[in-house]
């Protein structure tokens, strides 16, 4: 799953790298370079993120870990469909299933879906207002904004099982202040968002130094208070030599209110990352690519696309265009069907490729509950053939992956070809198990092919 040279993972996609770094595939000494790579990649594509479900909570997470979700802000300001910014303004003030919606696919999701905006509100609770409950039941809590500078204020209330938690924070012209309520029974860990560089002002009253308020409450620096202990004062408890270099101020039950002039830390910019290793390849289709493919059935049509298709962008987003639209009017089962590309007798040398790929959308109607099978074949002047086929996920870009770095016949190949297959056997990712209404035919399928090619890289997917 892991490229070595390049240090990425998967397919290099924004939730390829990120899996890799909340779920600790990735080295943590890898996680500073992912993270750079996925902020630049959310800012390439117009501060967009381009996951989908799955993905999009470990996208969010690993770049709220990075530096707060500085990429997520930029997102969430960024108004144009698609993206989770548009559902602020073209919405009903929900989030929604998809990253957009527009009159061609108005209908296919909802407007009210927790699927893509469940991460986002985790990232505001927990990154933005900077609340984090650190036991259970809000027993213990912190407030440690890390977006401060950039987001200059925030109030929110939290109700918990000991009563509300409300605090409001603001940050203009280097002054930090703070006011929360505290409910009965908890503990309140606030954290200062930067250098102090003056007497802190605690409920009105000045706390002159880290070490004298932590000389005066008798506890040692980092020290953690007790509830019992919190519920009958204030104190500062760490500095400069705490880890991190961390001031968190603890509170009992009550209001309190926090003023200190703070210089907040410099953010720094993701670096540019250029590719490490030299690739070769080829595209013949997508990315700008036409090409013109031959049916070997006279009842299949072949249309190109030279727009995006728009389909339910939920789980994936639309290749570049140009693609194929597909049609049999008559596909019967166990029969191949094959589209051949018109290469002009040209032969292809592949002999630096580590595999060669075919992408496609399966999800059309028709065949419900029935394997459907995506097929990519070449063909070598030697006579030789290589074969490879995918079980595809619904409402998705399916890769077919055929490798080739073993194959004698790769230096010649003189026929590429796409296909599809369907038999009369259930497949629980196609839906239930139905009567065709056609009875036994004959059978009408439309399906998509995106991007084909080949490539040097290394197959990491």
């Amino acid at each position: 799953m892991r490229d070595d040279v390049e240090l990425t993972w998967g397919n290099d996609s924004q939730g390829s790298n990120a899996v890799a770094i909340v779920t600790g595939l990735a080295e943590p000494a890898d996680h500073e370079f992912l993270s750079d790579r996925l902020r630049l990649a959310v800012a390439a594509r117009g501060d967009r993120l381009s996951s989908g479900f799955p993905g999009t909570k470990a996208v969010v997470e690993a770049l709220a870990r990075a530096d707060g979700g500085t990429a997520l802000l930029a997102a969430i300001r960024q108004r144009e469909q698609p993206g989770i910014g548009s559902m602020l303004v073209d919405g009903p003030g929900t989030f929604w299933e998809t990253w957009w919606i527009d009159n061609e696919n108005v209908g296919v999701a909802s407007l009210d879906h927790i699927g893509l905006g469940a991460p986002y509100a985790a990232w505001a609770w927990r990154y933005v207002a900077g609340l984090r409950a650190t036991e259970p039941g809000f027993r213990r809590f912190t407030i440690a904004p890390a977006l401060v500078g950039l987001v200059n204020s925030m109030s929110f209330e939290r109700l918990t099982p000991r009563g509300d938690i409300r605090a409001q924070w603001s940050y203009e012209g280097g002054e930090y202040c703070l006011e929360v309520t505290v409910p009965v029974g908890a503990v309140a860990e606030v954290a200062l968002p930067g250098e102090v560089t003056g007497a802190v002002l605690v409920d009105g009253a000045e706390v002159a130094t880290v070490a004298s308020a932590v000389e005066g409450a008798g506890l040692a620096t980092g020290s953690v208070v007790a509830p019992a202990e919190a519920a009958t004062r204030s104190v500062l408890v760490g500095g400069a030599e705490a880890p991190g270099g961390e001031r968190m101020l603890v509170f009992g039950p009550g209001i309190h209110f926090v003023k200190a002039a703070v210089v907040l830390p410099e953010r720094h910019d993701p670096a540019a990352q250029p590719n490490r290793r030299a690739l070769s390849g080829e595209t013949w289709l997508s990315d700008g690519v036409s090409s013109t493919w031959l049916p070997q059935s006279t009842t299949a049509a072949v249309r190109l696309d030279e727009h995006d298709i728009i389909c339910t962008p939920v789980y994936h987003e639309p290749l570049p265009a140009p693609t194929l639209t597909v049609t049999l009017a008559d596909f019967r089962p166990d029969v191949d069907e094959w589209l051949v590309l018109d290469s002009g007798g040209r032969t292809f040398d592949l002999s630096d490729a580590a595999f060669a790929f075919a992408s496609f959308d399966v999800d059309g109607p028709g065949l419900v509950g029935r394997r459907v099978r995506p097929m990519l074949r070449l063909t070598s002047a030697d006579g030789t053939v290589r074969t490879a086929h995918a079980r595809p996920l619904p409402i998705a870009w399916n890769r077919v992956a055929l490798e080739v770095g073993d194959w004698p016949g790769r230096s010649a190949v003189i026929e590429v070809a796409v296909g599809i297959r369907w038999s009369d056997v259930h497949d629980t990712g196609r839906g239930p198990w139905l009567p065709l209404p056609e009875g036994d035919g004959p059978h009408w399928f439309e399906f998509r092919v995106g991007r084909v090619g080949f490539t040097s890289a290394p197959r990491t997917f």
